[in-house]
């Protein structure tokens, strides 16, 4: 093990998690009220694989240094918080704050989620045809031969597992009268609401009420 300056370390440039405001918020409380709990992953050239949000927020809160325990990935690397109990409510609350933050920290960039689909790395063991797509978005599946071949077979399977299907590949639907029901495209939800909540403080009701009207299923007063 060895002590570092946290300003050694890189970001990746090409981190597909754009983030959100709220994740970021809540990152930061979190190390604030509960300090550093989860490791990150870096290469051997110092640059960030994994946790490049909580690296961040630590600096954000003037964590300056850092332990870096060497491994070639055989061995799991446990980190012990000496000051937690599990049982106890600090311990607990840091067990909910570390998945909740993941959750609600998580927006994809489809600038380089698509930008790494296209220089051939197999993203389908990763994502479902449907899922990609989302985050994609603009990708046009139809036109796209090499980011589509390098994905899905002829039937428009994945190449990983065959029960998953492309999008494309299936061609008939049916809307019933009264259906008022339309799954959205979770990048495009989530770049509008990050959009609204970057004008200010925005509550839970205010978002619902806009994406209503933006949906034409209220009225703005």
């Amino acid at each position: 093990m060895k002590l570092i300056d946290l300003q050694e370390l890189t970001p990746d440039p090409e981190n597909p998690n754009q983030g959100t405001p709220e994740g970021k918020i809540l990152l930061e409380h979190s190390i604030r009220k509960l300090k550093c709990g989860r490791s990150i992953v870096v290469d051997r050239n110092d640059c960030i694989i994994a946790g490049n949000k909580t690296y961040h927020a630590a600096i954000a809160n003037g964590v300056e240094q850092g332990i870096v325990v060497e491994t070639s990935g055989d061995t799991l690397v446990a980190v012990m918080r000496t000051d937690l109990d599990l049982e106890e409510e600090t311990g607990r609350t840091m067990a909910i704050a570390d998945n909740r933050t993941a959750e609600i920290g998580l927006s994809w960039s489809h600038e380089k989620v698509s930008a790494i689909a296209e220089s051939g790395r197999d993203l389908s063991g990763l994502f479902s045809a449907t899922e990609l797509d989302e985050i994609i978005g603009e990708t046009n599946w139809e036109t796209d031969d090499g980011l589509r071949d390098s994905l899905f077979d002829d039937d428009g399977r994945s190449k990983k597992d065959q029960t998953i299907v492309d999008p494309t590949a299936v061609t008939d639907t049916a809307i019933s009268i009264g259906d008022i029901s339309f799954r959205i495209s979770r990048h495009a939800y989530l770049e509008w609401k990050n959009n609204l909540f970057s004008k200010g403080q925005v509550s839970r009701q205010q978002v619902h009420k806009a994406l209503m009207e933006r949906l034409g299923l209220c009225h703005s007063s």
